[in-house]
């Protein structure tokens, strides 16, 4: 994989995220030929920290917000990760398909995200809030991982998704997320 475009975006859009810490990433499989509909897709990532009043931001709502209108059920996995299963067996992802209609297009655009979350994954928001709102925990945080692929099907960005969380999850947890547990340890032991 490759990054081919680094996206900023706008202040307002930051602002509703909540958060400074994302990435918004156009990669390239340059393993995959020219015309593959899985050669480019967009990586999205989120990073939260601090209290329990976090909101988890999903493409369940946030593509409402941008027009587009759920049209294939969303539907929640356990997939297995070959590089991460020493610690996970299988990791959660969500899968949802949207739908948008302009006057003369009609465009069809699947995701799949998961989030890791104090030392765990999980592909809801209610599971995420259960994580972060434990009273034993004195630290939280989460990390949504989300990827699309334009013009690829839902089985082809399912896929797609499998191949690079593959990749990008375990960085992920080696160069970037907290050790939850060491940091919990460490915590219990000073109180």
């Amino acid at each position: 994989y490759k990054i081919t475009k680094a996206h900023s975006l706008p202040p307002e859009i930051v602002e509703a995220l909540g958060t400074e810490h994302y990435l918004s990433w156009i990669i390239e499989d340059t393993s995959k030929p020219k015309d593959h509909p899985l050669r480019f897709g967009n990586l999205f990532v989120t990073y939260y920290s601090g209290g329990a009043n976090l909101v988890p931001h999903t493409p369940d709502v946030c593509y409402l917000g941008s027009g587009y209108q759920p049209i294939k059920p969303h539907e929640t996995m356990e997939v297995v990760l070959p590089n991460l299963t020493d610690r996970f067996p299988k990791v959660p992802l969500r899968t949802l398909t949207f739908g948008k209609t302009a006057v003369f297009d009609r465009s069809e655009l699947s995701v799949v995200y998961t989030f890791g979350c104090n030392g765990e994954f999980a592909a809801d928001r209610e599971r995420i809030r259960f994580l972060i709102n434990q009273a034993r925990n004195k630290y939280a945080y989460f990390c949504k991982v989300e990827v699309n692929y334009s013009g690829a099907s839902r089985e082809q960005t399912l896929e797609g998704a499998k191949e690079l969380f593959n990749v990008i999850l375990p960085l992920l947890m080696k160069d970037h997320w907290p050790d939850f547990e060491a940091a919990e340890r460490e915590a219990g032991a000073s109180t």
